[in-house]
């Protein structure tokens, strides 16, 4: 009996050490990366539980872990804030993954970013290309961001020398302020300065009254401007972005705005400043401000632009990055680590789409000769768009008597006109 009882227990410990040998085998050639081809898809099963996971590594390049895989079968998106990325750098030869890392991917047929944000968008600024997106056209309270629009409002409607001499009216708003006090003096600039580095709502209100004479006036031109870009989902009535039910944008058009007001060099050189002294009447030393946009620290070739949190609206940040000669503006409202998926998503961006200028400025495109006499048609204005690698641009040029144009397009659509320019 003793006997029996011996080899049933060595029988259930060998088992049991098989089971464990199987297990971790098969783990291990489920979830283990190695150096597969960029966009690679693994589906396998384990324990009942199904995972998918995207290889959105390009795993020949240590510097680059965050890559992207593109356009593998037009759905993939963007990875979740919840990687652990420096695990990843540290790891990459020999990484193993569980199912909750699996998860932080998502799969090639999903249609949202895997991210906490509640909107969110990735645009190229000179083209307006939307490169991700998820509900950008939902209509949400967006905080502080606001100041980007009061920003572009003030650039179009004052000089930036303008002295503006503060009313007590723009004393003691509540929320974020650089404490300025009725009756001192400072610049337009100044005032720029103070608002999107420290998001100063008392510098919010003191360039409303000095652009529009009142906070009313000024919201209706807010509205003007944003409308004349083609953003009409949004809506504002106060300059500094404290909530209220009928101040509302979209990620959308966030971005839109902002890609716009990021061509103004004024507006270009004051977020990308991360720190700065500015007047500070009565005192014999300036008011020093240092940006709240972490970003401009915390990754290389950020330049802008604006964060934002009221309890309403949650975390709202507006981050912009220029590399290779493409600059990428991305929105997120209402996310809890807006600076980290901002990074992530940026990230995706320049690993994936590359800028490229089918259309030089000042092209010759073509010669149509009338009585033996030469017209030579140029393209006066440059065009350059954003693509991934399984992507084609190409160009139509057409020289008729009535049209004369050059026509863009992207993998066989056309996605811009431009009118030639004749010259003899």
């Amino acid at each position: 009996m003793k006997k029996l009882l011996l080899i049933a227990c060595v029988t259930l410990v060998l088992f049991s050490l098989f089971t464990l040998f199987f297990v971790a085998n098969e783990h291990k050639s489920v979830f283990s990366f190695t150096k597969r081809a960029l966009g690679e898809c693994v589906e396998r099963s384990f324990e009942e539980k199904r995972c998918t996971i995207s290889t959105c590594f390009n795993l020949t390049s240590k510097e680059r872990i965050l890559d992207f895989a593109p356009g593998i079968e037009g759905n993939f998106k963007p990875l979740s804030a919840g990687w652990d990325t420096s695990r990843l750098r540290n790891g990459i030869d020999n990484f193993d993954a569980d199912c909750t890392m699996a998860g932080a991917f998502l799969s090639k047929n999903s249609k949202n970013f895997a991210t906490t944000a509640k909107s969110c968008v990735v645009m190229e600024r000179d083209s307006g290309r939307i490169l991700f997106e998820k509900d950008c056209y939902k209509q949400l309270p967006m905080a502080s961001t606001t100041k980007i629009v009061t920003a572009l409002t003030v650039l179009n409607n004052a000089s930036l020398d303008d002295v503006v001499v503060i009313p007590k009216d723009a004393c003691g708003i509540e929320g974020s302020s650089v404490y300025l006090r009725a009756g001192e003096k400072l610049t337009v600039k100044e005032l720029l300065y103070g608002l999107m580095l420290r998001s100063g709502n008392d510098c919010a209100v003191a360039l409303a009254l000095h652009v529009g004479g009142s906070i009313q006036n000024f919201a209706q031109m807010m509205n003007q401007t944003v409308k004349e870009l083609g953003c009409n989902n949004s809506n504002f009535v106060n300059p500094h972005g404290l909530h209220d039910d009928n101040h509302y944008t979209t990620a959308r058009d966030l971005a839109v705005i902002t890609c716009n007001v990021l061509q103004n060099k004024d507006f270009a050189e004051i977020v990308a400043t991360k720190s700065v002294k500015i007047a500070n009447d009565g005192y014999d030393y300036p008011r020093v401000l240092t940006n709240k946009n972490k970003l401009l620290n915390n990754f290389a070739d950020a330049d802008g632009v604006k964060t934002g949190y009221t309890k309403k609206a949650g975390r709202c940040f507006v981050g912009s990055a220029t590399k290779n000669g493409m600059q990428v503006v991305v929105v997120v409202l209402n996310c809890g680590p807006m600076f980290e998926e901002t990074a992530q998503m940026l990230d995706v961006a320049f690993a994936n789409y590359k800028k490229v200028c089918i259309a030089p400025q000042n092209k010759l495109c073509g010669v149509v000769y009338k009585k033996d006499k030469p017209i030579y048609y140029y393209c006066n204005e440059s065009f350059a768009y954003p693509i991934t690698t399984n992507e084609k641009l190409t160009r139509k040029i057409t020289l008729g008597e009535q049209n004369q144009t050059m026509e863009v397009l992207l993998n066989g659509e056309v996605i811009k006109t431009i009118q030639l320019t004749a010259m003899e």
